[in-house]
């Protein structure tokens, strides 16, 4: 099994064409990869050289060497997902810069709510059956227009449907809020009572009768409690 010692990075500072020190940095750090078994690829390793020199005549500065290879010199390196330029051109990093950008969008749209309603909302305790009851509303409306082509029960469905679904959103928002849909179960109940009193049919009528007349003890439970 070999090991390598990936994404290490040395960086040197040669003043006065001293290059000394940076070149001991690298050959401390090749003899501490060989003491603890790990692997340099030469052929992945790179220098790249940021030469700040206002002199028109710059002196060349000797290739690096490891066990007798030299190291290539780049212009340009990616490190980490960063593209990096031995001129500091941040061109490359323009679409990473986007990225970056569209990730923070939401975090920004927090900025913009008030720390007291944010946290209510975080707080929230969601009425899932209030919601689960008006889902169940609005597909027996469509249910009912799609076996029988019953135009009212479709409307019916996504009317109470949508007043139980907003009941529910306000309970989840305030839970000692039961108005809505403490209304809207109740009369639903009584429709669709008289409704399974006339036809004796369990489906539709006597299911939604008996389901809306537990939504509406649930809630009145709810604020007795």
């Amino acid at each position: 099994m070999q090991k390598f010692s990936d994404d290490t990075a040395i960086v040197g500072c040669i003043r006065d064409e001293q290059e000394e020190e940076y070149r001991s940095l690298v050959e401390d750090f090749v003899q501490w990869c060989k003491l603890n078994h790990l692997q340099l690829n030469t052929s992945k390793t790179k220098v790249m050289k940021m030469v700040v020199d206002f002199r028109r005549s710059k002196p060349a500065l000797l290739p690096v060497s490891i066990d007798g290879v030299n190291v290539e010199v780049v212009s340009t390196y990616k490190y980490l997902g960063l593209h990096l330029d031995n001129k500091l051109d941040w061109s490359a990093n323009d679409a990473l810069y986007k990225k970056g950008q569209s990730r923070l969008y939401f975090l920004r749209r927090l900025q913009s709510f008030n720390p007291s309603e944010l946290q209510s909302v975080i707080k929230m305790a969601i009425d899932w059956l209030g919601f689960g009851y008006a889902a169940a509303i609005i597909m027996g409306g469509l249910m009912g227009y799609k076996r029988k082509g019953s135009v009212m029960s479709l409307i019916a469905g996504l009317f109470f449907g949508c007043i139980s679904a907003y009941g529910a959103f306000k309970i989840s928002m305030e839970p000692s809020d039961v108005t809505v849909s403490l209304i809207a179960s109740s009369v639903l109940a009584v429709v669709m009572g008289i409704r399974f009193k006339k036809s004796g049919k369990l489906m539709p009528a006597g299911f939604m009768a008996g389901m809306s007349l537990l939504m509406a003890l649930r809630l009145l439970l709810n604020t007795l409690v």
